[in-house]
Parts: C-alpha cells; structure tokens; sequence
C-alpha cells in the first residue's frame, strides 16, 4: 500500500574525547641526576591504552645542582589522533643527600692545652666544599689536666642546606710531656760546695716538676731515691785520702704523665769537695 520512503543523508561529526596525562609524582636526591619520569592517563575510551600517543615529553626545571625542595614535571608534545589532550603536573622531590664530617686525629703533651681541631668531609656533591657547612664545634672531654692517654674528638652542632649530616670521631692521643732535668742548688763542677768530713747534707732539688715523680741523684756508687718534698738527708762516706771531690748526676725517673729524664753524666755535674776536720 505505500512507496518505499526516499533515501535520507545525514552528516555526524565525532568529537575529540578529553585525555588528561598527569605526570607522576618523583624524588631524587641532591646531586643525582633526574630520574626517567612517567605519567599516568585519564579518559580512555574503547580500549585504548597510551600506545596510541605519541611525542609525550615529561620535564622538569630542576638540574644535577638543583637544592633541596620541590619542583614541577610538566608534560607536554603529546598527540592522539582521538583525543584531546590535557596535562596535569606532577611534582619532583630533591631530598638531602649524606654528608659524613669526620674529627681528625690529633696529639698533645700532658699539661698541653688542646689544639685546635679539624675535620675531614666525605659526601660533598656538586663542586661544594666545607663553606657549606655552619656551625661546627669540634670537642674532647679531655682537659689539660686529662692523664696520659686517649680521648674521643667529637662533632657537633654542623648544619648544611642540602645534607642530612652524620659524624665519626677521632682519637685525641695524649703523650707524656718532657721533664726538664733538675740540678741541686749549691755546687756546680766549676765550683764544687766545701763540706766537712763526717758532716751530712740536705740536697735541695731546683728545676724539679711537682707531681712528675721521685728524684734521683747518683754519687759514685751511691745513689738516692728522693720523693717531694725532696728533703732527704745524704750522708756520703768518701775515702780517707781527702779532699776528695764527688761528682753528682741528677735526674727525675717521670710517672704515668710525664717522660723521666736520662742526664748525661758528662753533662751538668755537681760537685762537692770534702776535706778534712
């Protein structure tokens, strides 16, 4: 009962879907060099996966230098022939890399005062140098009154903008110190003291370091052993051909804290010259 109906064109324009590419989020530490970065997609449709764009570029304004803080990864060149392209920026953490500050070893006498310290840096990135680090202090427990031995160096207080800081000590090394030789007052060689024959004498020590050990002087055979206050009375017996003249060696034999002194013999003697009644 009825015609066929006419044959109706129509035209239909497909639109671009919306394709957002959000550039993932990174972290580096300072003075590495920026990673590979990545991006993940929203607004596929039809079982389309990133294969099918091209010229994705991901960058980022941070460098090899660049300190430690936050920074933006944009993307951008991207193309889908089905999509319209969006970009949402991800963010670069550049956290602080390690720095080791390590105390030199160092030495002093006993009695000493410390030296002053230094350091040795290990991690310095990026051509810095230990300008960059504040606030240093370099410290001992020991004192100058601090026994012969070792002692920890330790650090402290050090502060730098792109490092996380750690320390290592070193070894303060506290020697003996060196005693001076003492002498006895009242002779020398050139002019050697005038006692009597039978008489006793009470050497008295000069130069002699309080605290640093017995003294000791030698004459001939006999030899004393003397502690402070170096008072002991010396009774010599020389011979019967008289005057007979004695050469004395003196030392002081050190302890834990001070390194005794050896006297040459032929060096700084003492003489007394004993006559008769």
């Amino acid at each position: 009962n009825y015609s066929p109906a006419p044959t109706v064109n129509r035209s239909f324009t497909v639109n671009q879907a919306v394709l957002t590419i959000t550039a993932n989020n990174a972290s580096k530490v300072y003075g590495a060099a920026n990673p590979g970065f990545t991006a993940s997609y929203s607004g596929w449709v039809n079982g389309d996966t990133p294969a099918v764009v091209s010229g994705l570029s991901l960058t980022t304004t941070a460098t090899t230098g660049s300190g430690v803080g936050t920074y933006p990864i944009t993307g951008s060149g991207a193309s889908a022939a089905n999509y319209t392209i969006n970009y949402a920026a991800g963010t670069l953490t550049v956290t602080r890399a390690g720095l080791t500050i390590t105390a030199n070893n160092a030495s002093r006498m006993y009695g000493a005062a410390n030296p002053t310290f230094t350091a040795s840096y290990l991690g310095l990135l990026n051509g810095d140098t230990p300008a960059v680090v504040s606030g240093l202090s370099l410290a001992t427990t020991a004192t100058t009154g601090s026994n012969v031995g070792t002692y920890p160096i330790t650090g402290s207080g050090a502060t730098a903008a792109n490092y996380t800081i750690g320390y290592a000590a070193g070894t303060l090394t506290v020697t003996q110190a060196a005693l001076t030789a003492p002498y006895v007052s009242g002779a020398t060689a050139a002019a050697p003291m005038v006692i009597t024959y039978g008489d006793s004498w009470s050497p008295t020590y000069l130069g002699a370091t309080a605290g640093a050990g017995i003294c000791m002087f030698s004459v001939d055979s006999q030899t004393y052993f003397q502690t402070e206050p170096w008072n002991t009375t010396a009774r010599l017996s020389p011979p019967e051909s008289l005057p007979y003249t004695y050469t004395f060696h003196v030392a002081q034999l050190g302890n834990g804290n001070w390194q005794g002194n050896v006297v040459d013999p032929l060096v700084g003697d003492l003489a007394v010259n004993y006559t008769a009644y």
